[in-house]
């Protein structure tokens, strides 16, 4: 869960990010924009750029400085999950999302579910059970996946699985 909030609301903006991915790519964040919001709750909180990336579990450099920086490039969703979270912030804050590469339907709603919960692809695999080879084929629209798959995905992602892939509504 996110720091901000309570589970109900986590799980509501869970929800509303993952029913937008089966229609729409969500827009990057600036990087100027990203670089304002991070500084400026760092430093409100009186930490320094390495006390941050302790707190975000991650290297200073150059996943911190990158991000203060505003180096225009696509920063790692996770990181972003990461640094808002240690900043008490909800894990969409920074506009972390799914990769445009990965087209609007189940796959995307996959990976922005999995994104919420600061997951990689191998971490999804070991806590669903699943193969990182098939959670990347889902994720890209290569595969399609069974009623059992969809339903061990949400109960390790903490979604409906309705929710991921409507199709194999599961209630």
């Amino acid at each position: 869960m996110d720091p901000t909030g309570t589970e109900a609301d986590h799980r509501a903006r869970v929800r509303q990010a993952v029913q937008a991915a089966h229609t729409e790519i969500a827009a990057t964040r600036p990087a100027a924009e990203i670089a304002r919001a991070v500084r400026e709750s760092r430093v409100a909180l009186g930490w320094s750029q390495e006390q941050l990336a302790a707190a975000a579990g991650i290297h200073r450099t150059p996943a911190l400085v990158d991000l203060e920086g505003a180096t225009a490039r696509d920063h790692n969703p996770l990181t972003l999950v990461a640094v808002a979270r240690a900043l008490g912030r909800p894990f969409d804050w920074l506009g972390a999302t799914a990769p445009a590469t990965i087209p609007p339907g189940p796959g995307r709603a996959l990976a922005v579910a999995r994104i919420a919960a600061g997951m990689t692809i191998e971490e999804l695999a070991a806590a669903s059970g699943i193969s990182a080879s098939s959670i990347y084929k889902i994720e890209h629209g290569k595969m399609t996946g069974t009623r059992r798959l969809w339903k061990d995905l949400g109960a390790a992602l903490a979604v409906e699985p309705a929710d991921l892939w409507p199709l194999y509504a599961i209630r």
